[in-house]
């Protein structure tokens, strides 16, 4: 017996409430972020993601406590001079060849273009992402590794510096529960946007707020770990830094309706590289503050990205 038409769109509504609740459902309990593996294969979240960041324990890893405990605790020192501080600051999302010492037209980045210029910062030529997702990418610059060679209990920067006498700091923008990122960090003080009552997950501005209460003026070394998120699509973006127009958010479909692929492809260059405006003041926030903290004269300084963005090349 043929299904009238009544019946088709009445199982049809009754589908897809059911998969209106369903995803209002895992919205609300969230994914298990601090253990993501418990959603691999799961049909109906990963038809929204494309994949679940999992890294696997590895028992045959030296223990985070092994690597500190076979460590002396008098760390080589360079005679009279204290070791440097390490720096590092991770700005999501950023592309080379959209800065100006990479031979971009625009200067979107003058205060680290003044660095340069003043031989205060290096550019390296060649630099390559592992991948093109944050948890990876973030995990292989701190251990040195390919994405399938991390595993959730990988020996890392932090870690090694932190087993010969440094505090390591962690400021975040965004949520870094995602890929269980925040435990793998293995930091002594470790804040993101999700804790900031004051600010926005993804404003940068909240980092520098909480930098500043933080004493790094103390006897160890600093190891600090700085991640940005105003070049990424999902970063707060302050109008201030709105310099080059027309420009779009990357989340809004109305202007898209009413321009064409060339048309909408120069607002998104346009937004990003706004972003890319207000990452550089951020940083030099942060490197003033160092300095106001009188640490930045002890310090290596390293900007990185974890991965790039794509304008439709590919």
């Amino acid at each position: 017996m043929p299904i009238s038409i009544g019946q088709y769109a009445l199982k049809l509504s009754s589908y897809s409430l059911l998969a209106l609740l369903a995803t209002a459902t895992l919205f609300q309990i969230s994914f298990d972020r601090e253990d993501p593996g418990i959603w691999s294969g799961e049909p109906l979240s990963n038809l929204f993601l494309d994949y679940i960041p999992m890294f696997e324990f590895d028992p045959s890893i030296a223990s985070f406590e092994s690597i500190a405990s076979n460590t002396p605790q008098n760390s080589p020192r360079r005679g009279d001079v204290p070791n440097p501080n390490i720096v590092i600051i991770m700005v999501d999302a950023l592309r080379a060849d959209h800065l100006k010492a990479y031979g971009y037209q625009r200067d979107t980045a003058p205060f680290l273009s003044g660095l340069i210029d003043a031989g205060e910062l290096i550019s390296v030529d060649t630099v390559h992402s592992s991948c093109s997702e944050s948890a990876c990418g973030i995990l292989s610059v701190l251990s040195g590794k390919e994405y399938a060679d991390i595993r959730s209990n990988s020996t890392h920067l932090g870690n090694i510096l932190g087993a010969n006498g440094y505090r390591s700091s962690f400021l975040l923008t965004g949520d870094h529960a995602w890929g269980g990122l925040r435990s793998m960090y293995d930091a002594d003080f470790l804040s993101d946007g999700e804790s900031r009552e004051r600010y926005a997950i993804n404003d940068d501005a909240g980092i520098i707020d909480e930098l500043g209460t933080l004493d790094l003026a103390a006897s160890q070394p600093n190891f600090l770990y700085f991640h940005l998120y105003s070049v990424h699509e999902l970063g707060l973006r302050h109008r201030q830094f709105n310099k080059f127009e027309p420009h779009q958010a990357s989340f809004n479909p109305l202007t898209s309706l009413f321009a064409d692929d060339e048309q909408r492809q120069q607002r998104d260059i346009n937004n990003y590289d706004n972003g890319i405006l207000q990452a550089d003041f951020f940083i030099a926030q942060i490197f003033a503050e160092l300095e106001k903290q009188g640490i930045l004269k002890n310090s290596i300084v390293y900007i990185s990205s974890d991965h790039g963005e794509g304008f439709g090349e590919h």
